[in-house]
């Protein structure tokens, strides 16, 4: 359609609004073409980050499974190790440790505004307290 546009213009002969009209059109198919390259660009892009996302997640799963299979084989060498050597953790001593780091968790205190501030009774426009209580104070 832009070809035919162009080729138009160049060859036909035209008024100089009919021209101008023909330009302007030209125009806006130019930008909707670029607009639907950079969009296709995009798409293209888009899939590309796809396919590297889907890989490197399956790196990822490979890795795990590395790591999975190296701690296994720790866990039977630590265990290897402990049974030559007879070491074995107290169990009572490992107990008494938890429950002694779990005492000592600090506890929650609480404080009023009493605790902070001196409350004075509040007094009506009679400089007078409000209530019997208050009364009782003032006197």
């Amino acid at each position: 359609m832009k070809e035919t546009l162009e080729f138009r213009i160049s060859t036909e002969a035209h008024t100089l609004n009919s021209e101008r009209d023909l330009i302007r059109k030209l125009n806006v198919i130019e930008e909707d073409l670029n607009g639907a390259i950079k969009v296709f660009k995009l798409k293209k892009k888009l899939n590309f980050i796809v396919g590297d996302v889907a890989q490197l997640k399956k790196e990822i799963e490979e890795l795990d499974k590395k790591i999975e299979e190296s701690n296994k084989k720790l866990d039977e060498l630590y265990n290897e190790l402990r049974s030559l050597t007879d070491f074995k953790r107290p169990p009572k001593r490992f107990e008494q440790r938890k429950e002694r780091d779990h005492n000592n968790e600090p506890k929650a205190m609480s404080i009023s505004l009493e605790d902070i501030a001196i409350m004075k009774p509040k007094k009506n426009s009679n400089n007078k307290p409000d209530s019997e209580e208050e009364k009782d104070r003032s006197d």
